[in-house]
């Protein structure tokens, strides 16, 4: 299997973090499950067959550890995702959300 390219795996990120962020406003279970596991769910919800829905997430997974050190957003995720030597809970993807929405607000205020 060869991976996703770059551009093709943030696209994937932005998404996913935007599905998780929209899902953990509404659910709080959501907003305490693992982004693994998150990205688990959406992709059975999304692809409806189970094997469709592991090979994705098997797409997703091999690109992020091949590519994890060429991009710090990718470095990121992989952090979330339990990938990486450093982890991150579903606490600090929350934190960092809520962060990243305070910084566009500010943002669209003063450039609004």
């Amino acid at each position: 299997m060869c991976p996703m390219p770059v551009k093709q795996l943030l696209r994937a990120i932005n998404l996913i973090y935007g599905d998780k962020m929209a899902a953990g406003r509404e659910v709080a279970t959501v907003r305490a499950q693992s982004l693994a596991a998150f990205i688990y769910d959406s992709y059975i919800n999304k692809y409806g067959l189970l094997n469709v829905a592991e090979r994705k997430l098997k797409e997703i997974l091999l690109a992020t550890a091949v590519n994890r050190q060429k991009h710090l957003k990718i470095e990121l995720f992989s952090r979330f995702l339990g990938l990486s030597e450093v982890r991150y809970t579903p606490d600090d993807l929350y934190f960092m959300f809520t962060m990243a929405l305070q910084l566009l607000q500010k943002y669209r205020f003063v450039h609004g």
